[in-house]
C-alpha cells in the first residue's frame, strides 16, 4: 500500500466529516426529525443542527487572551485561521468544568461568522425529534433562552445554531464587547 502522507489522510478525514455533517434530517417518511451533533458541557447535554457545524477538533494549542470577556475560553489556530473558542458554561451561568486534555471544540459557521464552542465530550451525530413549538426551555437558559430551540423528546437542550452565530452578546468587538452575558458563577 502506498504511503499517501499525513496531509492527504487529513484531507480524506475532513471530507468524510463534512459528508457526515451534510446528512439531511431524517429519511423519506421521517420528516419530523432533525440531525444534530450531540455534546456535553459539564453535566449538561446539548445538540446543535449539523448544518451549523463545520467540524470538530481537539483543543490543542489553545491560548488564553487577557482583557477578553469571561465567556471567551481562548483562541486556537486551526489550519491557519485564528478561531475564538467560547465556553457555554460561562455564557449560561453553569458550573464551569475544569479544563481537560479530552476537551474538544465544536466549530460553528454561518454567514460571515465562525467560532468554536468548548465541549467536554462529543457524543456524535443523531436524528432526534425536534422540540415542539411550545417546547419549554432548559431551566438554565435564563436570559439566554433566545439561543435555544427548546428541549427535544430525549431531553437534549437544542441550541439554535443560527441565533448563536448571530448573537450580539457573543461579539467581542464593538460596543457589545463591554457586555458580559453570563450570570455570575456562584461557588
Amino acid at each position: 500500500m502506498a504511503d499517501i502522507g499525513d496531509a492527504a489522510v487529513q484531507r480524506i478525514l475532513e471530507e468524510r466529516a463534512r459528508n457526515m455533517a451534510r446528512r439531511t434530517a431524517g429519511t423519506a417518511g421521517d420528516g419530523d426529525r432533525m440531525t444534530v451533533l450531540r455534546f456535553h458541557v459539564g453535566e449538561s447535554r446539548f445538540g446543535v443542527e449539523t448544518r451549523h457545524v463545520l467540524e470538530t477538533c481537539r483543543m490543542d494549542g489553545l491560548a488564553q487572551l487577557p482583557m477578553t470577556p469571561r465567556f471567551v475560553h481562548g483562541v486556537l489556530v486551526l489550519r491557519g485561521r485564528i478561531l475564538a473558542v467560547v465556553d457555554l458554561a460561562v455564557i449560561l451561568g453553569l458550573p464551569v468544568p475544569d479544563p481537560s486534555p479530552a476537551d474538544q471544540v465544536v466549530v460553528l459557521r454561518g454567514g460571515h461568522m465562525e467560532f468554536g464552542v468548548r465541549a467536554n465530550t462529543i457524543d456524535g451525530v443523531a436524528d432526534v425529534p425536534p422540540p415542539a413549538s411550545d417546547a419549554s426551555m432548559p431551566a438554565f437558559a435564563g436570559r439566554m433562552a433566545h439561543l435555544f430551540l427548546g428541549i427535544s423528546g430525549d431531553d437534549l437542550a437544542i441550541l439554535d445554531g443560527g441565533r448563536l452565530l448571530a448573537a450580539d452578546e457573543l461579539r467581542v468587538s464593538g460596543p457589545s464587547a463591554r457586555r458580559v452575558p453570563a450570570a455570575p458563577v456562584e461557588g
